[in-house]
């Protein structure tokens, strides 16, 4: 096994730290949201009557929380040239919706590099890497966000 390392001691880009790429625009549509509404089982009626969303002031119907999560999984991640481990996985992502998201909106997505820390589990060593993804609404509102981190192991 190799020396502990300290956060500052791990080997990446560290340039590419808060650093926010473009990464591609979405019009939320009525067709995806019902989709996406019945593969999770979501039965809000904001959520699929318009009706009813504009009886509760949305301005449309309303995506789920989660939907944003669907875009995150396209993204192109830059490479941060990490010098750790053999092995990674996908650890978790935790979504922060800001301003509802209705049919109709426009979102402007980014990415960026939030952060990269070391933890010692049972076995071994681990660098975590977090992705910050933005969602922005035709308004320049940003409307989510979905945090993403993944593994790197010895």
């Amino acid at each position: 096994m190799s020396e502990d390392l300290n956060k500052d001691q791990i080997d990446y880009d560290k340039s590419q730290l808060n650093k926010e790429y473009p990464a591609g625009s979405f019009l939320v549509t009525e067709k995806e949201v019902a989709m996406y509404c019945n593969s999770i089982g979501e039965l809000s009626e904001i959520c699929h009557d318009k009706s009813k969303a504009l009886e509760a002031g949305y301005r449309d119907i309303v995506a789920p929380p989660t939907f944003c999560a669907l875009f995150v999984r396209g993204f192109d991640r830059p490479d941060i040239n990490l010098n750790f481990g053999k092995s990674g996985f996908h650890a978790g992502e935790a979504i922060d919706v800001l301003e509802p998201i209705c049919v109709g909106d426009t979102l402007d997505a980014s990415i960026q590099l939030s952060d990269v820390y070391i933890k010692t589990g049972r076995s071994g060593q681990m660098v975590f890497i977090v992705w910050e993804h933005i969602f922005r609404n035709q308004n320049g509102n940003i409307a989510a966000k979905v945090r993403e981190s993944h593994v790197r192991r010895e």
